[in-house]
């Protein structure tokens, strides 16, 4: 629970609304540090609770296919209980990353390059927050592929 320590006013109407404010921003704050870590993490090493079949999805490509399923599997780890709900939306993601990542450098090696410094940065477990703003579209594909890692 977040702990806040404020200084004390002696005027009971002060005192009243900074304890409704800073009330109401504890709320807040727990729904949203609940609704986008606890519910969005997953325990390292839990597998995906849906599969795909890449032959719906054939790019054409082998380098390409492993992308994307790679991709997904990320996204959907991320989801965890909850990627068979939401597996349009991790397909859409994966798709459209993987083709901005191709329309980005039409260079196979450096494709794949690429491909693997992002698919490690997203799979990273600390960057739980990179992996929600592209979920929600905060960042887009086009963006995501054009970032340098720090």
């Amino acid at each position: 629970m977040l702990k806040i320590e404020v200084k004390t006013d002696d005027d009971e109407s002060v005192q009243r609304l900074s304890n409704f404010l800073l009330n109401r921003w504890k709320k807040q704050y727990e729904n949203a540090r609940s609704k986008y870590s606890k519910a969005e993490e997953v325990k390292k090493g839990e597998k995906a609770k849906f599969t795909v079949e890449l032959t719906e999805y054939d790019l054409g490509n082998p380098t390409r296919n492993v992308v994307l399923k790679r991709f997904i599997d990320t996204f959907a780890k991320q989801c965890g209980d909850k990627a068979a709900d939401r597996k349009d939306e991790i397909l859409d993601i994966s798709k459209n990353i993987e083709k901005a990542l191709i329309d980005n450098d039409k260079d196979l090696k450096k494709y794949s390059d690429k491909a693997r410094t992002l698919l490690y940065n997203t799979k990273d477990d600390r960057n739980i927050e990179l992996k929600r703003q592209l979920m929600t579209g905060a960042v887009l594909p086009e963006d995501f592929v054009k970032m340098n890692s720090h």
